[in-house]
């Protein structure tokens, strides 16, 4: 898989065309193959016939005022004969004030063109509104909330042990401000591979994605902390001579799993642990420690009090450089 700009520049210019009504040129920027479909922001613009989607779309264009398109800090990639851009974009009107939605298109290489086959337009929804609830969407909300061993369990949900790790990018409004939405963007992207790419090659698991971190499962954590070492050294040649200071936390315990996700104290003490941490450390538990046998120099224990937890939590600073 491989960075795809051009693919960028295409679906730019995919929207520039459509707001010109150059119908002619937009229709043969979408392939003919049976899997095309499209979907927009309203509960009927679902459309997985080609030719219907195309009529409708050019009667739209007649019915918008003076609409524009700007993708806001795209990402494209792409991989044999398919690639994929994702984006925020705002949509310019002359009488109606400025709307923003996310973005998702695939093109399907096809001869020496790259042709659409599928795009999904939607405007973000709080949770709130739509399941009157508020859920978790980033790891910084996770690393601040009030947890203890009486939360609330499905009663279908599974236990065991799990070893758990958690990955923040510390400070990153700070970096987001100094550099800029698109730099930054780059620099997320940059380092989201170099973990995935870490903790697969010492057969971990991500559970799930939390806005500039991750939650990660592993078999052993020997293996945990190998891939937290990997990270480290990856991450610190920096992005374009920008330092990446991330925060690493590994603790292992019993754990209730639920859909896959995982629930209890043992992930609280994981979170609390990486939130401890300094970019640029990796935080074990003792009982990782211990476990580990003394395979891998560390300093420590180090004493820390950890918001939730009752009682003091011992943890030792992995060496990684």
């Amino acid at each position: 898989m491989e960075s795809a700009p051009e693919l960028v520049e295409l679906a730019t210019n995919f929207f520039e065309v459509y707001v010109a009504g150059d119908f002619e040129t937009f229709a043969d920027m979408h392939s003919k193959h049976e899997s095309f479909s499209a979907i927009g922001t309203d509960e009927l613009e679902w459309w997985d016939q080609r030719e219907d989607y195309l009529k409708i779309i050019a009667v739209q264009q007649t019915e918008l005022s003076a609409l524009a398109v700007e993708l806001l800090n795209p990402q494209a990639w792409k991989e044999g004969n398919l690639g994929w851009v994702t984006s925020e974009c705002c949509l310019h009107f002359a009488e109606i004030d400025d709307v923003k939605v996310r973005l998702t298109m695939v093109f399907r290489r096809e001869g020496p063109y790259w042709r659409t086959i599928h795009w999904h337009m939607s405007a973000p929804v709080p949770a709130m509104d739509m399941l009157g609830m508020e859920l978790t969407t980033s790891l910084d909300s996770l690393l601040h909330m009030a947890h203890d061993e009486s939360m609330d369990l499905a009663a279908n949900a599974t236990g065991g042990v799990v070893v758990l790790m958690f990955t923040d990018i510390e400070g990153s409004t700070v970096l987001l401000e100094a550099l800029g939405e698109a730099r930054w963007m780059g620099l997320h992207g940059w380092h989201d591979q170099i973990v995935r790419q870490q903790v697969a090659m010492f057969g971990g698991n991500i559970v799930k994605g939390q806005g500039d971190g991750f939650m990660v499962t592993f078999a052993a954590p020997g293996a945990a902390v190998a891939a937290a070492q990997g990270i480290q050294r990856a991450l610190s040649a920096g992005f374009d001579g920008v330092r990446v200071p991330v925060r690493i936390g590994i603790h292992s315990g019993n754990a209730q799993e639920e859909g896959g996700d995982f629930f209890g104290k043992t992930v609280v003490v994981a979170a609390r642990v990486a939130a401890s941490a300094n970019g640029g450390e990796v935080f074990v538990t003792q009982h990782v420690f211990e476990s580990l046998g003394g395979a891998f120099p560390a300093h420590g224990p180090t004493s820390l009090v950890l918001k939730g937890i009752n009682e003091p939590c011992d943890v030792f600073s992995i060496e990684w450089d």
